[in-house]
């Protein structure tokens, strides 16, 4: 038995598929003089003389429909009443830009592109359009078009925080003589991070390892011949701020877990000499994760991530030690390490 949602939905499909059958029929048939559709019956069926848009109650109805479908997590369902508020009007905003999204999170970037295309061209100042065109250029690797894009949102919302973040990542990549390999640009859309693109991390974000005061101590690396990422690698093994196996191998196919990534911040906070300043200065809260205690191997590296605001404590109070990383976590607590490194500096 239908319910009266499911008929409202179907009277609303079969009245739209019905006027634009019909505006198809006219458009197609010649006329008596043999001529195509006059002008003023064009102006009579799309847009009548009071200006008053004939479709744009049902465009709203379709959209709200959309969205409720999206809330619902019924994505396919969502698709659909989004396109039919397209088919009456193509260029409708607010379809473009839901539908585009859609797209966008399914990683159909041509796809989403186009449509964040259609929301630009009747606003060209549309800061979520810009935005995702902006990171779908990063992704395809049209870093020139993706600056251009997210200077844009920089330039409409001053201080933007993610635009600020890409606009340094993509000036940072060009201060690299030679450019990094392409698998470095895939970093930050990375589900799990790997040992080498982390070493791949350490080497870019520390200036090559200049500032690092540790004396470099080569080792043996056995399993890094075909790596990509093999040059950061010997560094940040040769700084000891990554360790290799007992083995000697690096294991660079391997996802770093959150305690491991503690660790390493941990090295690289002690290499640049701010460990003694981090000891002096900074208040060392009481850790109140409930997966970790004192006799951890990682206890002290988790301590100083806390007590620096890098990583802080969910609302589950659990730290993850063994927790996968994502890329853009990554990335992201970089940004907080900066922070804290130049924070510590000034303590000097």
């Amino acid at each position: 038995m239908k319910t009266r949602y499911q008929e409202d939905d179907n009277r609303m499909i079969i009245k739209s598929i019905a006027l634009i059958s019909f505006i198809l029929i006219i458009a197609a048939a010649p006329s008596s003089r043999g001529q195509e559709i006059s002008p003023a019956l064009q102006r009579k069926i799309f847009v009548p003389l009071n200006k008053v848009d004939p479709t744009q109650g049902e465009r709203a109805e379709y959209l709200k429909k959309g969205q409720t479908a999206l809330a619902a997590g019924e994505s396919r369902q969502a698709r659909t009443f989004f396109n039919l508020a397209l088919l009456l009007n193509i260029k409708d905003v607010d379809a473009n830009m839901a539908l585009g999204q859609l797209l966008y999170e399914a990683k159909q970037y041509i796809q989403a592109r186009e449509h964040f295309l259609k929301v630009l061209e009747e606003n060209p100042d549309h800061l979520k359009a810009l935005m995702n065109m902006g990171k779908i250029s990063f992704t395809l690797f049209k870093r020139t078009e993706a600056f251009e894009y997210f200077q844009e949102v920089a330039e409409l919302n001053p201080g933007n925080p993610e635009a600020t973040k890409y606009i340094n990542y993509i000036l940072g990549e060009n201060q690299v003589k030679g450019g990094l390999p392409e698998q470095y640009y895939t970093i930050p859309y990375s589900e799990a991070v790997t040992r080498s693109e982390l070493a791949a991390l350490v080497y870019f974000r520390t200036d090559k390892l200049k500032a690092l005061k540790t004396p470099p101590q080569p080792q043996i690396i056995t399993d890094i011949g075909e790596s990509w990422a093999k040059k950061y690698i010997r560094e940040v093994i040769k700084y000891k701020i990554m360790d290799i196996y007992p083995d000697h191998s690096f294991q660079p196919q391997s996802t770093i877990n959150r305690g491991e990534f503690a660790q390493v911040i941990m090295n690289l906070v002690k290499g640049l000499h701010l460990y003694e300043i981090y000891l002096e200065s900074t208040p060392h809260k009481a850790l109140t994760y409930s997966d970790i205690d004192p006799y951890n191997n990682y206890y002290d590296a988790v301590r100083l991530v806390s007590d620096l605001e890098i990583i802080v404590p969910g609302q589950d109070m659990k730290f993850g030690l063994d927790g996968a990383m994502s890329g853009k976590q990554a990335l992201e607590y970089f940004d907080l390490f900066d922070r804290a490194a130049r924070r510590l500096r000034a303590d000097r």
